[in-house]
């Protein structure tokens, strides 16, 4: 797009126009910025135009389908389904066919979008129904959308494949075939272009769920399965990455009768990158089987971890942990070989970027894994090392990982364990860097809650010294623990709660950030509803002050802890 050579007062649009004939202006300018912006807007448009005013809107947009410069077109490609669902939905509020007294007047392209995602909702608007939608959806977007599928961009081509997944909901069942699908099938069979291949395998995969189990079944199983056996390996690659779509759809015959194998064939392609798509998806397509079935990809995947290619081995062993978590429930115990492959994963070297990513994996499935091999005797035992050396990580990433999910563990493994291998790491983690902390405090009432009540209350300590360790400034931490209060009072006796956490409740409702303030308002509700005579008495006598101040923020407070009260009273 070069437009470098124009001046400032080549790009000024004339504000005077309403909206509709300044798009129809400036959206065919011979200035591509122009018609990019105005494209940009072509939601809106709709929204301020009668439906006998949308022709003119539609002919502009037929024209810059080929419009030469590619990001217009692709931002028509994202429009293009928002105009014709857009209009739908104005005209179905308009005719009374959907009555919403909650319908913002003039209408707002976020209020419509947020109407359809809502399935509920969605349904009973029944667009398919309206006069409009045939000329609109089936004879205007759709076949817009196919063409532009085939667009020279690979940019415009994938803003399509997004756009075309949107339509599936607010298609008539009987329409899917031949209007959705059948462009579809058209660019799957593109035996001159590799690149339409490509892009209609991909569209195959996003729109299994769309299209419905019995189109699945007839048209895309068979389809992906011989694409699967496409002579150029990029095709191969995309439809290793789509076929566990396509079996969540299909249903277990089709998928163990005929995906499964063709999928199994990819696993062991001539080309590494196919292979190596395998492994990226081995977890995905492990998922959608029935446990009894799962068990069979084993012997795959460890072929995977032992193939010739380092690029297909990494990419398998970042995918181990969540294999062997996929594994749960199957008839057969976890293969010991799968498990001695993970806690290697810890101790390989982290010089390299590969490696610290072998360890981020790992830690991020660590849980998971845990609760995979709980169950065997010794599942702990055999992780504990690999525990360790990853709490050690030189990283902060790998930690603050095994942070987030420290209280996930404390709640898997016994609470001997807890207090013998997992309470160390916690105080070391509490005295980490920030971003580590922050994972331990927001686990920390789940943590705490599985510890013995006298060791939980020597852990008082933390959330005070909290306060008192960081810098006013760092407001986050306090809005952290300000959530955990609620949970945290129903761990702690009556007499901690006064000499500990009253105190601490008491400064947060008057914190100088508002979204602290908010966030303790709970936790006074929670005070109250121990029943408490002197807590009570403390904490009303806090309000009366806070009402009685002449800080107008005080007073704000005392009403914002009252609200609170008052829906909780009512909840209950």
């Amino acid at each position: 797009m070069d437009d470098t050579a124009l001046r400032f007062e080549d790009l000024s649009i004339d504000d005077s126009l309403a909206p509709l004939p300044r798009f129809l202006e400036y959206a065919q300018s011979q200035i591509a910025l122009q018609r990019l912006v105005h494209v940009k807007q072509l939601s809106d448009i709709t929204l301020n135009v009668s439906h006998d005013e949308l022709g003119p809107v539609l002919d502009v947009v037929k024209k810059l389908e080929n419009d030469e410069e590619y990001v217009v077109r692709q931002h028509l490609a994202e429009q293009v389904v928002k105009v014709g669902l857009f209009a739908l939905v104005k005209c179905a509020l308009a005719e009374g066919k959907y009555v919403d007294e909650k319908a913002p007047n003039p209408l707002k392209p976020a209020y419509i979008l947020e109407l359809l995602k809502d399935e509920e909702r969605r349904k009973e608007l029944k667009l398919h129904e309206l006069t409009p939608y045939r000329s609109l959806i089936l004879e205007t977007c759709v076949p817009l959308l196919g063409r532009m599928l085939s667009d020279s961009s690979p940019e415009v081509r994938a803003t399509a494949s997004e756009s075309m997944t949107m339509l599936p909901p607010h298609i008539a069942p009987n329409d899917l075939g031949p209007n959705i699908l059948t462009q579809i099938l058209t660019l799957s069979h593109s035996d001159e272009n590799e690149e339409l291949r490509m892009t209609g395998c991909g569209l195959l995969g996003k729109m299994a769920k769309g299209v419905g189990q019995d189109l699945c079944k007839q048209f895309v199983v068979p389809e992906v399965v011989s694409l699967a056996e496409d002579p150029v390996f990029r095709v191969r690659k995309q439809a290793a990455l789509n076929i566990a779509s396509i079996c969540k759809v299909a249903g277990e015959e089709d998928t163990k009768g005929r995906l499964l194998p063709a999928y199994i064939r990819l696993t062991r392609d001539d080309m590494y990158r196919v292979r190596k798509a395998c492994a990226e998806s081995i977890v995905s397509v492990s998922n959608v089987l029935p446990h009894k079935t799962r068990t069979s990809l084993v012997a795959h995947f460890q072929a995977l971890l032992d193939d010739s290619s380092k690029f297909v081995r990494h990419a398998a062993l970042c995918e181990l942990g969540k294999f062997i978590s996929s594994l749960t429930g199957g008839e057969d115990p976890i293969p010991s070989a799968l498990i001695e492959r993970f806690i290697e994963m810890s101790s390989v070297s982290a010089d390299a970027d590969t490696d610290q990513e072998l360890h981020f994996s790992c830690a991020f499935s660590f849980p998971a894994v845990v609760k995979a091999v709980n169950k065997s005797d010794g599942g702990w035992e055999m992780l504990k090392d690999c525990f360790e050396q990853l709490c050690g990580s030189k990283h902060s990433n790998v930690r603050r990982t095994l942070s987030h999910s420290l209280h996930c563990l404390a709640t898997t493994l016994p609470k001997e364990k807890v207090t013998s291998d997992l309470l160390h790491v916690f105080e070391q983690f509490l005295s980490d860097i920030e971003e580590v902390r922050v994972g331990v405090l927001k686990g920390l009432a789940e943590f705490l809650g599985v510890l013995e009540p006298k060791m939980r209350e020597s852990y008082l300590h933390t959330l005070t010294d909290i306060f008192e360790n960081s810098s006013q400034l760092n407001w986050r931490m306090r809005h952290i623990v300000a959530l955990q209060l609620p949970s945290l009072l129903l761990l702690f006796s009556s007499s901690s709660i006064r000499t500990s956490l009253l105190p601490l409740i008491i400064n947060l409702v008057r914190d100088p950030v508002s979204s602290v303030r908010s966030a303790s308002f709970h936790a006074v509700s929670t005070l109250l509803s121990k029943d408490d005579k002197k807590i009570t008495s403390e904490i009303a006598g806090a309000l009366r002050e806070l009402a009685g101040s002449g800080t107008f923020t005080d007073r704000v407070v005392f009403l914002g802890v009252l609200i609170v009260l008052v829906e909780t009273r009512e909840g209950r």
